[in-house]
């Protein structure tokens, strides 16, 4: 049973007040650092992609017009096929290959300590 459980019901330290005001300052600095680092840039590339820029010559607000142009591009869209067959074709094979290895490392062998390290 979890330390922090007693009797199926959270302890004091999980249910005070402190303890989660604790919890929230300890993880400011992280959710902090993800804003800056993560969802800034994000925003800001979506927000460009509304634009047509051209160096030394500014921004022009195209709307949409960018990702009509992206979407009706041949080699786009051949490159999107590849990409949805390449994980059609991916993720199974690797689902597959890491349960037998999981199984093969869960076979009880002589080697079975070494094998795992």
């Amino acid at each position: 049973m979890d330390a922090a459980m007693a009797n199926g019901r959270p302890t004091q330290a999980l249910t005070d007040r402190s303890g989660m005001r604790s919890a929230v300052l300890f993880l400011l600095p992280l959710f902090l650092l993800l804003a800056f680092f993560v969802a800034l840039p994000v925003i800001g590339t979506v927000w460009t992609s509304f634009f047509r820029d051209i160096t030394f010559l500014g921004r022009e607000w195209v709307g949409l017009q960018n990702y009509v142009r992206l979407l009706e591009d041949p080699s786009f869209q051949q490159s999107l096929r590849f990409t949805i067959m390449f994980i059609l074709a991916s993720v199974p094979l690797e689902l597959v290959v890491g349960m037998i290895v999981a199984l093969l490392l869960n076979y009880p062998s002589k080697l079975r300590g070494l094998i795992r390290a």
